[in-house]
């Protein structure tokens, strides 16, 4: 065989082996994930269970919270209700004070009254007595009294005046009676005025203790429906606390599944890879290494520049999920991924409570605080980034003091801050 017909023939060998090569590196490809896709399949199941579940919780979190709204109005507007009685009930008993007040008063002028009465009616008796007296006297003394007055005057003029005066004296007596009389009349007439007003008071009176009576029983029955009311909020509350544990806990299971999940696929994607480099006779045992570095499990150093930037950019996951955001910050940075809430990454990774060791990009901690039900359970958890700030998610991402952060959350245990993972950044 010439020169040339070698090389043609080698030539026409190359193609053919690289094509098997290839083939087989398919095909070595292929059995890999073959067997690995059942255990990915499995990991996708577990995330659309944790997923169902998750959304069952929030499901019923939004019922319990409905009804909960729906009590509080309930609640507010019985009480709203009840603080009317009272306030007309307050009116009215000082209405009925004042009622009192006017009874008492009329009382003592009625009373003040009559003592002007009996006074006036033993001063008329007593000058019906004199006169009566007189007019006795002179009726047995007969015709000697007139003899006497004619016989004592000096001159007819005398004898005159003698008799005007003695009429006089007659009249005079009798018009101080009709005066006396004429004022008792008038103080009868009072009294009479002032016991029809003092009637009217005490049927007044009686009207407004009976619609006291009447408000009191109405306030007893708002009362009981406010205890009530009061009961079903107070249930309500627990129950929405119960919802909101099972969803955290729903939530905070599906985070790890899918966490799961994305790691087996990185795993399985690396196993595949390097089964392929394997078949070729090229695998180096590099990009294995590489992908299961994907996902950190501490140690070593992070990028602080990162972090900082990681906690600008990264959302806000919703109202209650701190930790989650946390989390995604890292996992964001490149920094790798540590699951839990915060009361675990309290207890895991924050070992000082000394301001001397705080550092840009700590977490800083509590496992619990009494701002609401959930934080009394999982506690709450921010980013130290540094010039005296923390960010934090409280259903939107907030900058806040590190001082005023510590004196919010420290009322049940103080804050700690730690490397998250034990990593330390640089």
């Amino acid at each position: 065989m010439t020169p040339i017909d070698q090389n043609t023939d080698e030539t026409r060998r190359t193609p053919s082996l690289s094509r098997r090569s290839a083939l087989k590196m398919m095909l070595s490809a292929a059995g890999a994930l073959a067997v690995l896709g059942s255990p990915l399949r499995a990991f996708a199941d577990d995330v659309a269970d944790a997923t169902a579940a998750a959304n069952d919780a929030a499901n019923q979190l939004a019922e319990t919270q409905s009804q909960l709204d729906a009590a509080q109005s309930e609640y507010d507007s019985i009480s709203a209700q009840l603080t009317q009685i009272q306030n007309d009930y307050e009116d009215l008993a000082k209405q009925q004070a004042n009622t009192l007040s006017q009874i008492e008063d009329v009382q003592k002028q009625i009373d003040a009254t009559q003592e002007d009465i009996d006074e006036k009616q033993a001063d008329l008796d007593q000058k019906r007595q004199v006169l009566g007296a007189r007019m006795a006297s002179s009726y047995k003394a007969g015709n000697d009294n007139l003899i006497s007055i004619v016989l004592n005057s000096d001159s007819f003029e005398d004898l005159f005046q003698n008799v005007y005066y003695l009429d006089k004296i007659t009249a005079a007596d009798n018009a101080m009676i009709q005066e006396v009389k004429a004022a008792k009349d008038e103080l009868d007439a009072q009294k009479a005025a002032l016991e029809d007003q003092k009637s009217q008071l005490d049927a007044l009176n009686q009207q407004q203790t009976e619609q006291m009576n009447q408000m009191a029983q109405k306030q007893q029955e708002v009362a009981d429906l406010l205890a009530n009311a009061d009961s079903a909020v107070q249930q309500l509350l627990a129950q929405k606390d119960a919802d909101l544990v099972a969803y955290n806990n729903a939530e905070q299971a599906r985070q790890q599944a899918e966490a799961a999940a994305e790691a087996e696929r990185q795993r399985q994607a690396a196993a595949a890879a390097a089964a392929a480099a394997a078949s070729s006779g090229s695998y180096s045992g590099s990009y294995a290494a590489s992908g299961a570095g994907a996902i950190s499990t501490g140690g070593g150093n992070g990028s602080l520049s990162s972090v900082l930037s990681a906690c600008s950019s990264t959302p806000s996951p919703g109202y209650g999920y701190c930790a989650a955001w946390v989390t995604n910050v890292f996992q964001n940075a490149g920094v790798g991924y540590f699951g839990g809430n915060a009361c675990d990454m309290y207890a895991s990774w924050c070992g000082s409570s000394n301001r001397g060791d705080l550092q840009p990009g700590m977490i800083i901690a509590v496992s619990s605080h009494n701002l609401d039900a959930a934080g009394r359970i999982y506690g709450h958890i921010g980013i130290y980034v540094g010039n005296g700030t923390v960010m934090d998610n409280i259903g939107y991402i907030r900058s806040t003091s590190v001082d005023s952060w510590i004196s919010t959350f420290s009322g049940v245990v103080p804050a700690r801050w730690g490397w998250l993972g034990g990593v330390v950044l640089a």
